[in-house]
């Protein structure tokens, strides 16, 4: 059973195809089947040969091209306007792989690269595997698809890809802005003040701000002061009475802080104590490191920041 399939009519899937048939190359020269098939009283082959997929550098020469696995035809022209190898018309030949020497074949184009190596770049082959079987014919096996419809169809592509490349281009001009865009967005959301909940007889809480710097401020104040007593600037001197009792004291470190993906990384350039008594601060200088980060949160309103033997969840706001 030998039977010939045009591109208008191709039915069968990659998996019923086998590419080369079976038993390549002795197959030529032993199996009656495929030479009649091949010959003057089916496809009047001219030169048949196993194509393989192009080499990389072929390859991605092609990237470059609009080609369309719909259009082998149209695709050959392409490559012969935008390279110079000229078209090759044929066919493309298959044994069917659920059963011995029944054949197909589907009209298509290819082309022929300098050496006479013969290159098929269509994207698609309809058969599974990395080589294809190709036969050149007569022209008139290859009227059906006209001169005139090829190159119409070719310059389709082309408009289509130029369309394309025209919108990537847009978008990959458009694509820093937006990258910016959204970066600042999630600064500004990020700004501000941060506090950490819970602390007796003082406060912890960080300030970031649009230049990059931020100020961490750890303090204890005097029971006879209450957190409404206590001043809203970071690092505003403490209340002058504080100084005469011995469990008041604040920590000012100053820095700079960087937004990354998923946290905020802090580096250290000073650290100073005012008042008497350190060691009733809730955090201490000898604990704050020279560079940490805060681990975020999923919502973007809360973080971790892991000091020298304390770890601290900040809010913001």
């Amino acid at each position: 059973m030998m039977e010939w399939v045009s591109d208008a009519s191709f039915a069968p899937t990659d998996a019923t195809l086998l590419s080369p048939p079976r038993d390549w190359p002795r197959c030529f020269q032993t199996d009656q089947a495929l030479r009649d098939f091949l010959g003057k009283g089916r496809l009047g082959a001219k030169r048949c040969r196993l194509v393989r997929a192009p080499p990389p550098q072929l390859a991605e020469q092609a990237s470059r091209l609009a080609l369309d696995e719909r259009d082998s035809c149209a695709n050959a022209r392409i490559v012969r306007d935008e390279l110079g190898w000229p078209v090759v018309g044929g066919v493309a030949v298959f044994e069917f792989a659920g059963g011995e020497h029944q054949f197909a074949a589907t009209r298509r184009w290819w082309n022929c690269a300098p050496g006479d190596v013969w290159v098929d770049l269509t994207p698609h082959k309809p058969a599974a595997g990395e080589a294809i079987v190709l036969a050149e014919t007569s022209p008139n096996l290859l009227a059906e698809t006209s001169p005139q419809k090829s190159d119409a169809r070719a310059q389709e592509i082309r408009a289509a890809a130029l369309a394309q490349r025209a919108k990537a281009k847009a978008e990959a001009m458009e694509q820093p802005a937006r990258e910016d865009a959204r970066r600042n967005e999630a600064r500004r959301k990020v700004m501000g003040e941060w506090k950490v909940h819970g602390v007796k007889k003082g406060r912890i809480r960080l300030g970031l701000s649009p230049s990059g710097r931020y100020a961490l401020e750890a303090e204890c104040w005097s029971p006879a002061f209450v957190d409404m007593e206590t001043h809203d600037e970071f690092f505003e001197d403490l209340d002058p009475n504080d100084e005469h009792y011995a469990d008041a004291c604040q920590m000012r470190v100053k820095g700079t802080w960087e937004l990354m993906q998923g946290f905020i990384s802090f580096k250290v350039n000073s650290i100073e104590t005012v008042g008497p008594a350190s060691q009733y601060l809730p955090l201490k200088p000898e604990q704050v490191p020279n560079l940490t980060r805060g681990d975020l949160e999923s919502d973007g309103w809360a973080m971790t920041v892991k000091f020298n033997g304390k770890l601290c969840r900040f809010e913001k706001g």
